[in-house]
This record gives C-alpha cells, sequence and structure tokens, in this order.
C-alpha cells in the first residue's frame, strides 16, 4: 500500500530457497514472465500498490540472466501510438517467438534482434488500459492463440499475415 516498485523472486528447489531481486525495473510492478534458454523476459506496469501515483510515464520490458542474477536489457516497446500503462500477456511459441500485448495491440518480440517484429491493434479504441490484472496469451492444439486482450475473449490465428481474429 502506497509504494511503487515490485520484485523478481527466483525459487531454486535443489536448496528449498529464493532470492528477490527489488526494482529491477525502478519503481515498476512485474506483471509478465516468459522464460526461454536461461533468460528470463519480464515485462511492467507503471503502478504500485493503492494509493500512490506512478512515476514512470510507459511501462517497460527486461531481460534478466538466470545463471548471473543480473538485468542484461531494459526497454520500451518500439510500437507507434502505444500509451499504456502495462506491458503483459508474455509467452512464447513453438517457433522461439515471444509474445505479448498492451492495451488491445498484440504484439512478437524477436529475441535474436532484440526487436518488435510484428505487431497488430486489434482493438484500436482501447487505450490506457490496466493496473495490475495481466492480460492471458495461450496457444491451443488447433495452432490458434486465444487470449483476453483488452478484457475481450478473442482467438487469432497467428500464420495469418494480419492475425486475423474473432471477438467471442
Amino acid at each position: 500500500y502506497q509504494k511503487l516498485g515490485g520484485a523478481l523472486a527466483i525459487y531454486d528447489p535443489q536448496t528449498d530457497s529464493f532470492t528477490a531481486y527489488r526494482n529491477v525495473v525502478q519503481d515498476q510492478s512485474i506483471v509478465g514472465l516468459a522464460s526461454k534458454d536461461g533468460l528470463i523476459y519480464g515485462s511492467t506496469s507503471i503502478r504500485g500498490g493503492l494509493d500512490v501515483t506512478p512515476t514512470a510515464t510507459e511501462p517497460k520490458m527486461f531481460i534478466w540472466d538466470m545463471e548471473t542474477g543480473v538485468k542484461i536489457d531494459e526497454f520500451s516497446l518500439d510500437i507507434p501510438g502505444l500509451n499504456t500503462p502495462i506491458i503483459s500477456g508474455l509467452t512464447f511459441d513453438k517457433d522461439g517467438n515471444l509474445w505479448g500485448a498492451a492495451d488491445g495491440i498484440l504484439f512478437t518480440y524477436d529475441v535474436e534482434t532484440r526487436t518488435v517484429s510484428h505487431y497488430e491493434n486489434l482493438y484500436p479504441s482501447v487505450s490506457g488500459r490496466g493496473m495490475w490484472r495481466p492480460v492471458h496469451i495461450l496457444f491451443g492444439d488447433d495452432g490458434l492463440l486465444y487470449t483476453d486482450i483488452a478484457g475481450k475473449l478473442t482467438v487469432v490465428d497467428p500464420d495469418t499475415e494480419h492475425w486475423d481474429f474473432v471477438t467471442l
């Protein structure tokens, strides 16, 4: 309550212990995590506890090295017109692409080039949505992407050029 910031807690099942790293992104709460090849990809919200005004103006993404316990990158998303307090929904697809969501925007991030590789604003009227509750993204056995982006149950065909989608 009345505090900004968050922590990344790493649990080690071999020692039954955990290590917490506070303010991985200064004054921002961690709301999305996905891991691949010893790295954790995270996303944040500018919001903190109740009754506190955010000091940051945009959420960030970060990359954390599990072996060294060090943040190796922190960055903003290069998506024109993005105006959101939260980036979330991080998950990897079968090809190793990182997917995420912000407002009504669905995006992929290329972990090799460290750039946004594709994005679509599925719900352009949605802006500034979210405080702490993340968007969920799940790939079904049918190859389709299921998400609650913008608070709407949505099914996306990730294999189409402009990500054909249906709102349920």
